[in-house]
């Protein structure tokens, strides 16, 4: 179903072709077909396509521009003529006056070296934004979703990554043991050896710092393999929150936006149905057929020269227009029996009144005719605000209304 023209729509088409913005950009603004913005200009009454004729100094002056000099762009002239480029375009291709102009001192005017101010950013005019379509921003979401879940699994492969290289520090860990364990059994082998005569508590005391020193070692890298483990957690725990928080504030803002959607759908008027002309009742009598006489049979004789026929004088027919008069009568009793034989079945039909007992006769006529609210629009020309108007607009027609009493 085609979205109703709000009172704020109709205001900025006015406004805009008041400035002079073309259509097809005020139907892209307003996200609507150019077809239905032209029609919709033409319904509120606003200028569509003004067309302008050339005078004779109009002319003249258009010729001594094409051969001033220096020579001047398209975009001068029309703007000394107050006449569009497209306009003047037309004109010069219509003079067959294309080639007077200096091809190479044009490009010089039209194209001269910029300056330092004109190329500088800070005096450049913004660019207006354009209307961002409903695929777009769709796509945008799939994008941005696309994006989260990537750096999701950018954030499980570095928690994955923290995992190996604590694996590594252990593994190094053990080697660095091993590597100390493998030093301290020749330095006490060294030491057995040097001081055979020691005593055995030495030895032992050495054995415990040994193993002192493993144990501070283990729990070290213990504590530090906990402490990177409960890091990387954590900031894959916020990582995942915030990712859920924003799919899910999408996700609402896009449930809203289309329930918004639904309700302007749900309160835009409705098309009404085409509704024909009630069918008056049908009776069909039937009679026997004439049937042939012999009287009304021609007579055969015989003769001297063969067989000969002689035929009886035909009954004149009645004069007048009988023949209208019959087929009325039968087309009456023919509706009179349809209508019986639809109420012995049990079926009822609603018989249109007021307006669209108007507008269904109007389009039995031909007449295409569209709803805006609380005015009718017919052939895209006539404009109707109210129920009279539509009376008076069949009557004028020829149309007899009796089912609008």
């Amino acid at each position: 179903m085609n979205r109703v023209w709000t009172n704020e729509e109709k205001e900025i088409l006015r406004k805009d072709r008041a400035a002079g913005v073309p259509v097809p950009v005020i139907a892209a603004k307003l996200n609507r077909p150019v077809a239905a913005t032209y029609t919709r200009a033409r319904i509120i009454g606003t200028l569509v396509q003004p067309h302008k004729g050339w005078s004779d100094d109009e002319v003249e002056k258009l010729k001594a521009l094409l051969k001033a000099n220096p020579p001047q762009t398209d975009k001068q002239i029309a703007a000394n003529l107050s006449r569009t480029v497209t306009s003047v375009r037309w004109k010069i291709q219509h003079l067959e006056m294309i080639g007077v102009r200096d091809l190479s001192a044009l490009a010089r005017v039209s194209h001269p070296r910029k300056s330092a101010a004109a190329a500088s950013p800070l005096t450049a005019k913004p660019r207006r934004a354009s209307t961002v379509s409903k695929a777009t921003r769709l796509k945008a979401v799939s994008s941005r979703r696309a994006e989260a879940k990537a750096k999701l699994a950018a954030e499980r492969r570095i928690h994955v990554a923290h995992r190996e290289s604590d694996r590594t520090l252990k593994r190094e860990i053990a080697a660095a043991v091993a590597r100390v364990e493998a030093v301290l059994a020749v330095k006490l082998k060294r030491t057995e050896k040097a001081a055979a005569g020691e005593s055995r508590t030495a030895a032992i005391a050495a054995i415990g710092e040994h193993k002192r020193i493993v144990a501070r070692l283990a729990a070290a890298a213990k504590d530090a393999h906990l402490k990177a483990d409960r890091e990387a957690r954590e900031a894959l725990r916020i990582k995942e929150r915030d990712i859920r928080r924003t799919l899910a504030a999408e996700k609402k803002a896009e449930e809203k936006r289309l329930a918004a959607n639904l309700a302007q759908l749900a309160r835009a008027p409705r098309l009404q149905p085409r509704i024909d002309e009630p069918v008056k009742p049908l009776v069909v009598l039937l009679e026997p057929a004439a049937t042939k006489t012999k009287a009304d049979a021609p007579l055969m004789t015989s003769g001297r020269g063969g067989w000969r026929t002689t035929r009886r004088p035909q009954r004149a027919k009645a004069a007048g227009g009988g023949t209208r008069t019959e087929a009325l009568a039968l087309a009456d009793a023919a509706k009179e029996a349809v209508a019986k034989f639809i109420a012995s079945k049990g079926v009822t039909r609603d018989v249109p009144s007021g307006p669209d007992a108007v507008i269904s006769r109007l389009r039995a006529r031909g007449y295409v005719i569209t709803r805006d609210q609380e005015s009718w629009l017919i052939d895209h020309r006539h404009a109707i605000a109210s129920a009279k108007d539509l009376v008076s607009f069949a009557e004028a027609r020829g149309l007899l209304l009796e089912a609008t009493a």
